[in-house]
């Protein structure tokens, strides 16, 4: 049972979908309304996990094979969606869905109940941000957020857009994002029926992997030339010279290869003179132009630069929230032993509210001024302990309980009081 009796699982029994979708929006208005806390840039993201279901378990249909994310391809799988605040992390929207939906299906499903509970803890769909990855990407989700005057931050597929692909780096200027100088350009494009504002700009990481990925793919190409034109030396039929140029252009296709190496076919006499190398020039000027590009849309046009990329890389806020989820320590939703659906959505719904109070927590000790992180607070919230001390009272008449905390040090003292003001 790992961790579960069966009066668990009875009492998880009578906790429906409605339910749990009511409770969610009765504390998302209580955070709103009581914390007055009105998030200003909230960030989608989903994730899977897996489970250890039978695949031929017929009481689960939430838990399906899908693409996992820690590569446990070999076993079925739930996904969940969720909606983080920039401020603290602190989830307001989450959703359990099959784990066989892709993104952009699966936030074109989403998005119609949560403009609703913006409507009904009283926030407004113009007042918010949604910053979101490419993958949740459809034309009729944006015209969704169109309708609602829903602003948001978006990525697009580099691939897509090669006009901004092939821009030339020399066009771009720098800005300053906290101690890093991003190269970037400000333009406008026609999108999904409305003129949006485009940003793009240069991740020296990105760019850093891409050449890495460049120059390995580079040295096995070059390898797999240098075998077939041995090949072409020890046969005296390799066939045409467009066969053989046909070959050529497989070997080397992938990873910009194609338009880095280049290479000569001659024949006469029968023989065939192939040659090949790396064009330098070529090679800098992809490094430096194409390598490393990130496009953004959004419809914030009053942004400035520095304003919507940083508004973007915040959504690194949420993978850091479903790192803690996947922690098998603490908030975990996995692993889970369950192998139905309601199952399935009541434990991750626990999970998430132990993960909710735990940002209030951090949140209301973070705003009375003592700066620690997290990761610190649970540590030193596990230090506390308290005791209960039983005697007889001074007649030997009853018993006596009294309560006490065990010493700690001064500032998981201090987190104790702020937090039970």
């Amino acid at each position: 049972m790992k961790g579960y009796t069966q009066s668990d699982w009875d009492q998880m029994d009578t906790v429906t979908d409605k339910q749990i979708e009511n409770i969610y929006n009765d504390i998302t208005a209580m955070i709103v309304n009581k914390h007055a806390f009105m998030p200003e840039t909230l960030f989608f993201d989903s994730t899977n996990f897996f489970t250890f279901i039978d695949t031929h378990n017929e009481h689960c249909d939430i838990a399906r094979r899908g693409h996992n994310k820690l590569k446990r391809n070999d076993l079925r799988q739930f996904g969940l969606a969720m909606l983080v605040s920039k401020d603290y992390f602190i989830p307001l929207g989450c959703e359990v869905y099959r784990g066989n939906i892709n993104d952009s299906k699966m936030f074109r499903e989403y998005l119609p109940g949560l403009l609703e509970r913006f409507k009904k803890v009283g926030i407004k769909s113009k007042d918010v941000t949604i910053v979101f990855d490419k993958g949740n990407n459809s034309e009729t989700t944006f015209k969704e957020m169109d309708d609602e005057k829903l602003n948001f931050i978006a990525s697009l597929p580099v691939a897509h857009h090669k006009e901004f692909l092939e821009m030339s780096a020399d066009e771009f200027y720098d800005i300053n994002i906290g101690e890093k100088i991003i190269k970037c350009y400000k333009t406008q494009k026609m999108l999904w029926g409305k003129k949006r504002t485009i940003i793009i700009y240069i991740s020296e990481r990105l760019k850093e992997g891409q050449l890495n990925g460049v120059d390995k793919s580079l040295l096995k190409k070059m390898e797999e030339l240098g075998q077939f034109k041995e090949k072409i030396n020890l046969k005296s039929k390799m066939g045409t010279k467009k066969e053989i140029e046909n070959k050529v252009k497989r070997i080397i296709k992938g990873e910009y290869c194609e338009k880095i190496i280049d290479f000569d076919i001659k024949k006469y006499n029968g023989k065939v003179n192939f040659d090949y190398y790396i064009n330098q020039y070529k090679y800098e000027y992809i490094a430096k132009n194409i390598l490393g590009k990130r496009i953004l849309v959004t419809t914030r046009s009053d942004w400035n630069e520095k304003e919507i990329i940083e508004g973007y890389w915040g959504q690194s806020y949420i993978e850091k929230s479903f790192k803690q989820l996947k922690n098998p320590h603490v908030n975990a939703v996995r692993p889970q032993y369950h192998w139905t659906d309601q199952k399935i959505k009541v434990h991750t719904f626990c999970c998430l509210i132990g993960f909710l109070l735990m940002q209030l927590m951090h949140k209301k000790v973070i705003e009375s001024g003592i700066n620690i992180s997290r990761e610190k607070l649970i540590v030193k919230l596990s230090e506390i302990r308290k005791g209960r001390m039983v005697h007889m009272d001074a007649k030997n008449k009853k018993l006596k309980v009294e309560e006490y905390f065990e010493t700690s040090d001064e500032l998981s003292t201090l987190i104790y009081k702020t937090i039970n003001k």
